[in-house]
């Protein structure tokens, strides 16, 4: 995906090195003014590959997808000394109705608060413990997958010695930042259930000949 955005604005840069070198020699500039305009196109179209380079593998502020499995997080809390606010980074991968990936893993960052934090850290405590982790976005029931509305109990036991007790995220799914409203470029209704099961097409009837 990434590869295909970056072609493409090079692409274009190779588009607007064509229609200058057209508009030159259809021009009665100066021949000195020609070629500076051809060797600052050039540097212009270098800079620009060597910085979009510079910019992959970097965590995105984008939208997270309305449906994701968790796969690893990290939480960097406020320092006052250095004056970072702070930052949630999730690596997930985005998955369909039938808990199917659907695109590669992407890292995102978020904004640091308190209740997102400790929403986070119960998660990757899960997934620590071997359990599959799914997160979603939305702001209204209905945008609950049925997975989620019909989680009960608890995300799932890290082992057979602790599965009467209650989840981190009671009723088998968390909001966070739950009790508190969300701060500015944090996903609203951002929440976590246990993985459901991938449902897999139904195999019609074979029917075997004579």
């Amino acid at each position: 995906m990434i590869q295909t955005a970056i072609f493409g604005i090079l692409a274009a840069y190779a588009v607007l090195a064509i229609l200058l070198l057209s508009l030159n020699i259809a021009s009665l500039w100066r021949w000195w003014i020609k070629g500076g305009a051809i060797v600052l196109t050039a540097i212009i179209f270098v800079g620009s590959y060597v910085a979009i380079n510079g910019l992959i593998g970097w965590p995105s502020t984008s939208a997270m997808p309305d449906r994701f499995q968790l796969l690893y997080t990290n939480v960097l809390e406020p320092d006052r000394k250095t004056g970072s606010a702070g930052a949630v980074y999730m690596w997930v991968q985005e998955i369909d109705k039938d808990s199917l990936p659907v695109s590669p893993p992407r890292a995102y960052q978020i904004p640091y608060s308190t209740s997102l934090a400790e929403d986070i850290q119960a998660a990757q405590e899960h997934i620590n413990a071997g359990d599959q982790i799914m997160g979603e976005t939305g702001t209204t029931e209905e945008g609950k997958s049925e997975d989620a509305k019909q989680a009960d109990g608890e995300l799932g036991a890290t082992n057979d010695n602790n599965k009467a007790q209650q989840s981190d995220m009671q009723g088998g799914q968390q909001t966070a930042g739950s009790g508190e409203l969300a701060a500015p470029g944090v996903p609203l209704g951002l929440r976590f259930s246990p993985m459901p099961a991938i449902r897999l097409p139904d195999k019609g009837a074979v029917v075997l000949g004579n």
